[in-house]
C-alpha cells in the first residue's frame, strides 16, 4: 500500500497491511539522541528509515519571542520566554481570576493574518514530497491552551461519542470534582519499587530519617484512597496488604518531620 492508501485506510477502519504511522514532532533536546540511535543525521532521513506515512507540516507563525504557532496565545501572565520546549502550564493565566463571559475580550485574541503568510506555508508544502500524507500542524486551541488560560491542571478527562445538551454541561459543571488540592512545592521525589506492584511496595529515601512516618495514597483525580502511619527503618519504608487497590496510577506521598517525599506507583493486577 502506499502511504496515503494506508493513511486513509486506517482512519477508515478499513483492512491495512499495517496501521499508518508517523514519528511525531520530537522536541529538539531529544533530537541528537534520537538521530544518533538509528543511525542518521536528519529527521527526514529519520523518517524514510522508519517508512512514516505522515509528513508534518507545522505553520510558520511570526510574533516575537517564540516565533511559534503553539504558543500563538501568550496566556502566561509572568514575563518568561515563551517557547514550545519551556512553556508552563501551571503559572498564573490570564484568566485566572475571571468568571463572566463576556471578559474573554478582555484578551488581546492574535490576528493570524498579521503573523501567517498563506505564501510562505504553499512553498513550504511543495516542498515536501508528495508521497507522504501532509498533515498541517495549526495548534488549534486545546487542553493544554485551557490550562495555561487558567493557570492550573487538567486532573481528569471525560469522552464522549456524541454532543452533550446545554443541559448536560451545566450539570457537569455544578458537579465537578471531588479533589484534594494540595502543595508539593517543597517535596523530593524519591522512587517506589518494585512497580509496578500487586500488594506491596517499598520507597527508600535519605529524607525519611528513620522515624515514625505518614503515607497517603490518592489516585489520578486527586482522591485520596489510603492514608497510614509506617514506621521507617534504614531509610525505608515497607508498604503491605494493598490488595484493595484497583490497577491503576498512584501518587503517594511520605511525611516524615518536616519533609515530604512525592512517589508514582503503578498497581498491576
Amino acid at each position: 500500500m502506499t502511504h496515503h492508501e494506508r493513511f486513509y485506510a486506517t482512519i477508515k477502519n478499513q483492512p491495512v497491511d499495517r496501521p499508518a504511522t508517523w514519528l511525531g514532532l520530537p522536541v529538539p533536546s531529544a533530537e541528537p539522541a534520537l538521530l544518533s540511535y538509528f543511525g542518521v543525521r536528519t529527521l527526514d532521513e529519520l523518517r524514510i528509515l522508519l517508512d512514516d506515512d505522515i509528513y508534518p507540516i507545522e505553520v510558520p507563525f511570526h510574533d516575537h519571542p517564540s516565533n511559534h504557532i503553539a504558543c500563538a496565545f501568550r496566556f502566561a501572565k509572568l514575563e518568561h520566554d515563551d517557547t514550545p520546549d519551556e512553556r508552563t502550564l501551571t503559572v498564573p493565566g490570564f484568566f485566572e481570576n475571571y468568571e463572566d463571559p463576556a471578559d474573554v475580550e478582555k484578551f488581546l485574541w492574535p490576528d493570524p493574518a498579521n503573523h501567517i503568510d498563506p505564501e510562505e506555508v504553499l512553498r513550504i508544502v511543495k516542498k515536501v514530497n508528495p508521497d507522504f500524507v501532509r498533515l498541517g500542524i495549526m495548534w488549534s486551541a486545546h487542553f493544554q491552551d485551557a490550562c495555561a488560560a487558567f493557570g492550573g491542571a487538567i486532573d481528569d478527562v471525560s469522552i464522549y461519542k456524541g454532543a452533550l445538551t446545554a443541559e448536560e454541561i451545566l450539570d457537569n459543571y455544578n458537579k465537578g470534582l471531588n479533589t484534594s488540592v494540595r502543595s508539593v512545592a517543597s517535596a523530593h521525589s524519591a522512587q517506589a519499587f518494585p512497580s509496578p506492584f500487586t500488594n506491596n511496595f517499598s520507597i527508600k529515601s535519605d529524607k525519611l530519617n528513620n522515624s515514625m512516618v505518614e503515607l497517603k495514597l490518592f489516585n489520578v483525580t486527586g482522591q485520596l484512597v489510603e492514608s497510614r502511619k509506617l514506621s521507617a527503618e534504614n531509610n525505608t519504608i515497607i508498604v503491605n496488604g494493598l490488595d484493595n487497590l484497583n490497577s491503576g496510577v498512584y501518587i503517594c506521598v511520605v511525611k516524615a518531620a518536616n519533609n515530604e517525599t512525592v512517589s508514582s506507583v503503578v498497581v498491576k493486577k
